[in-house]
């Protein structure tokens, strides 16, 4: 127990009481130990205790002691304080234990309810899995008569093509030793037990190419393990690039074949087409890998791809893989390359975009360039460079809509995973021969039987139109003395190359100067004579506003000759597209009409309204 003193009380009778308890004589200041107390509580001195008594009569120490019992008995009140609140704390503690423990004991019941229930269910579902069939893994052979479904999944239309493909690989797969020496590792005794079969293992790569799934996707389509899956593409997916790669030839005679009508008139020495495309891949933490494929103008990570297209917009040649590298030192590279030996001779033309400025580089092989213009500082262009850069642009956009095949496959389309980038150029020669094999070609190439083109200033004499005066023009028409154009010649000519089947902007407003109730395609005569030619006028306008009657002119002497007075008076105008097709009207007796462009309801209205053979202006 801490020493304390008690001050001697200042009532005579209570300090006589303490005298004769402590037989000593006390006085009103004088201080009592603890030593002659059993507590601090104490009244009145113990009897039973002895020893010598001690008075203080030191005001200042006296001070510091009482100072110190003070500061004593407040920290012994804090540490009572601090002992109840924990105590509190405990109790508390111990009801939401009780608590926790009634919950876990309605959780534990509810448990062995649920695990009774679902006892009764998995039985269930064992008695529905006896009587019905298994779930069965995806099989591509059950759309074999379903095209879109092909497509969607694979790319190819043609089931029977698909199957050339199959044993292709299936015949190369076999030369390698087969698929147990191919395919190294354990298998999972699922995999033992299906032994998946070559169709599979190339659909399963089609499928990751044309849809861009990931491998956990075709896992759970096939049945298989991620793993397995893994392999299958990491063997196959060369195998069945190489079985393709015959869809892709660069070929100097088969560039001057798939040349379609309007480049063979306008550029007959026009041989390939580049561009190059990219393909957008994750963001990489090795540093050396960032730094040479980050693009500052797309603000991405990418890999770049040349491709070289003839004119028809059939793929000749992909390669890669290049960094975001320069249009030009990636072209400069890629024409070294032995692919191009004895391709190129003196006089030929490669079309490119503005940004190809390789003009230099093509002139080493004596190869000419062929792009829009530039304006070198003027304020516009002039009409003659207008209709040159119109004409280009037409041309090479096929070059555009190649690299939209291309990436049709839609594993081209997501960032591609670093992982996987190794694999990536087989990848993309993949979608290129799929491009070749399964899709039509953008523009068709020299439908129209035309030994000799003759180009259309044939018509201009001294800034005049030369063709006989009008005495000679005849009301009646014979339509069978011209060629006979099928429509897929007609489109060929002057369909706007694109990958979808929608009529785009030159059928489609050839068609509008067809529709009633008042035509603007306004006369069309025929010339007799030493000269075949059919002329037609044409109101440019559909508003009434500004509206020009434009000239135009078809005959056939030593091949086909067109002219139109319009701005574009090119073989592809809409004006000489509407003159076509009024001509296969004539021809065959029937209305031309598509459902874009003409609604049943006027189709008899149109009938009617359409000019009559023969008026003239």
């Amino acid at each position: 127990m801490a020493v304390f003193w008690k001050r001697v009380p200042a009532n005579e009778e209570t300090r006589k009481a303490w005298e004769n308890i402590l037989n000593v004589e006390l006085k009103g200041e004088q201080y009592i130990c603890s030593d002659h107390f059993t507590s601090s509580n104490d009244e009145k001195p113990s009897e039973c205790l002895d020893g010598k008594y001690w008075t203080i009569q030191n005001s200042d120490r006296l001070d510091r002691h009482l100072k110190r019992q003070k500061v004593f008995e407040e920290s012994e009140m804090k540490v009572d304080s601090i002992q109840s609140s924990k105590d509190a704390q405990i109790d508390s503690l111990n009801e939401k234990i009780k608590q926790l423990e009634e919950q876990l004991t309605i959780l534990k019941d509810s448990e062995t309810k649920l695990t009774q229930e679902n006892l009764i269910l998995r039985n269930k579902i064992k008695e529905l899995c006896e009587k019905e069939p298994q779930r069965k893994p995806f099989d591509i052979q059950d759309f074999r008569n379903d095209s879109d479904k092909l497509k969607h999944f694979i790319t190819f239309k043609d089931y029977n093509q698909f199957e050339e493909l199959v044993r292709e690989v299936h015949k190369k797969v076999e030369e390698s030793g087969g698929l147990t020496t191919l395919i190294k590792g354990k298998e999972t005794k699922y995999e033992k037990k299906k032994k998946i079969s070559v169709v599979d293992m190339v659909s399963i790569v089609l499928i990751r190419s044309r849809r861009g799934f990931k491998i956990q996707t075709i896992a759970i389509l096939f049945m298989l393990s991620q793993g397995y899956i893994q392999k299958i593409i990491t063997v196959i997916a060369p195998i069945v690039r190489d079985c393709l790669k015959k869809y892709v030839v660069l070929s100097r005679n088969i560039a001057l074949e798939h040349r379609p009508l309007a480049v063979s008139q306008s550029y007959p020495s026009l041989v390939l087409l580049t561009d190059c495309t990219y393909i957008y891949i994750q963001h990489s933490h090795c540093f050396a890998l960032q730094h040479a494929t980050f693009s500052s103008h797309k603000n991405k990570n990418l890999i770049k791809v040349i491709l070289w297209t003839y004119a028809d917009g059939t793929i000749a040649r992909v390669s890669g893989m290049f960094g975001s590298d320069d249009d030009k030192y990636i072209t400069e590279i890629d024409l070294k390359d032995e692919a191009f030996n004895n391709f190129f001779q003196p006089g030929d033309l490669v079309c490119t975009d503005r940004g190809f400025r390789i003009g230099d580089i093509l002139s080493k092989l004596d190869v000419g360039l062929i792009q829009p213009e530039f304006l070198h500082g003027k304020d516009q262009f002039t009409p003659e460079q207008i209709k040159s850069s119109r004409l280009i642009t037409s041309i090479r956009s096929v070059n555009e809509n190649a690299n939209a095949r291309l990436k049709s496959q839609r594993i081209l389309q997501y960032p591609f995973d670093n992982k996987e980038l190794s694999n990536l150029e087989v990848w993309i020669q993949i979608a290129a021969a799929l491009s070749n094999l399964c899709y039509k070609p953008l523009r068709e190439p020299n439908l129209l039987p035309v030994p000799k083109l003759v180009p259309s200033s044939t018509f201009l004499t001294n800034d005049t139109i030369n063709l006989p005066d009008k005495s000679s023009f005849s009301r009646t028409i014979n339509p069978y003395d011209f060629p006979v154009l099928t429509l897929d010649d007609i489109f060929s000519i002057c369909q706007t190359p694109t990958i979808s089947n929608k009529p785009k902007s030159t059928m489609d407003r050839a068609l509008k100067y067809l529709q009633g109730p008042n035509p603007r395609l306004t006369s069309l005569n025929q010339i007799r004579g030493d000269r075949t030619i059919l002329r037609a006028r044409c109101i440019s306008s559909f508003k009434g506003v500004n509206s020009k009657k434009h000239l135009i002119l078809f005959e056939v002497k030593d091949g086909f000759i067109t002219f139109c007075s319009c701005k574009n008076g090119r073989l592809n105008c809409s004006h000489i597209a509407a003159l076509f097709i009024r001509l296969w009207e004539l021809q065959t007796g029937e209305l031309f009409t598509t459902s874009n462009s003409i609604n049943e309801q006027n189709l008899q209205l149109l009938k009617t309204k359409r000019m009559d053979v023969g008026e003239q202006d």
